[in-house]
């Protein structure tokens, strides 16, 4: 019995599988990040303080792509 076809037909699967769960992975990402510079967006100056952001810090996080890691991780 030749098993050789099944053992790629799987591992192709496998492959367009693991692209998809990155790619909705990244989407989710993605999403996450645009949701989170509308709410960080509505803050009014003294709440941003207490998260120790100023407006001109704000102003430029906003300014970056959506795909670009936000908010900054030390």
């Amino acid at each position: 019995m030749n098993t050789e076809g099944a053992v790629k037909a799987t591992d192709w699967r496998s492959a367009v599988a693991g692209i998809a769960v990155f790619v909705v992975e990244y989407l989710r990402v993605w999403q996450e990040h645009a949701r989170d510079r509308r709410m960080l967006e509505k803050l009014d100056d003294n709440l941003l303080k207490d998260i120790g952001m100023t407006r001109s810090d704000l102003d430029h996080e906003l300014s970056k792509p959506f795909w670009t890691g936000f908010p900054p991780r030390n």
